[in-house]
C-alpha cells in the first residue's frame, strides 16, 4: 500500500493529518493523456516480486469545488530498476468531477486508456514508482486528498502488484 502524502511523496506510511494538494487547471485546453502542470508523487529504492495478473488499484479523492467541467487524469509510471531503462506507464481515462464541493472517488474503474500506455509488469530492483495528477479538462483548479491516515474514511492510496 503506498499513501499519498504532500510535498510530492508516495510512501508506505501513511499520513497523521489530512491535508489537500492543488492542481492547477488545464486552461481550457485538452490535456488528455498529456500530464500538464502535474501534481507528481514518488516513491524510489523498491524492490519486490511481481505478483502474476496483478494490477494497480487506487483511491484518489479529489474535489473540483463549484468547478464545472473539469476532468482529473492519474498516470502511474512504474521504473522497474529505477533508471529509466525498464518502464510501464498506466494512464487512467479521466474522472469528470462534479461541481458540488466534497471529495469524489476516483479509482481504477475508470480503465486505462490503451492509447496513453506501454509495457509491462517485471519483478522491482531499486525501483521508483511516480504517480502524476493533472486536469486534463477544465477551467478550474482541483485538490487531491493528501496525507489522511490509514484508519480514515477517505485516504488516497494505491495498491501494487509486487511482494
Amino acid at each position: 500500500m503506498l499513501y499519498v502524502k504532500s510535498g510530492g511523496v508516495l510512501s508506505g506510511t501513511a499520513g497523521s493529518s489530512a491535508a489537500s494538494d492543488t492542481v492547477q487547471s488545464a486552461g481550457g485546453a485538452n490535456r488528455d493523456g498529456s500530464p500538464t502542470n502535474a501534481q507528481v508523487y514518488t516513491i524510489t529504492g523498491l524492490n519486490g516480486t511481481y505478483q502474476s495478473g496483478g494490477t494497480t488499484n487506487f483511491n484518489l479523492y479529489v474535489d473540483a469545488g463549484t468547478g464545472v467541467g473539469n476532468g482529473v487524469q492519474v498516470q502511474i509510471v512504474y521504473d522497474f530498476h529505477g533508471d529509466g531503462t525498464l518502464v510501464k506507464t498506466e494512464t487512467y481515462n479521466y474522472f469528470a468531477t462534479d461541481p458540488v464541493t466534497g471529495w469524489e472517488l476516483y479509482n481504477q474503474t475508470r480503465n486505462i486508456s490503451p492509447s496513453f500506455s506501454s509495457g509491462s509488469f517485471t519483478n522491482m530492483v531499486n525501483g521508483k514508482i511516480t504517480v502524476k495528477v493533472w486536469n486534463a479538462i477544465g477551467n478550474s483548479s482541483t485538490t487531491v486528498l493528501v496525507n489522511a491516515p490509514s484508519n480514515a474514511a477517505q485516504v488516497s492510496k494505491f495498491t501494487v502488484p509486487f511482494q
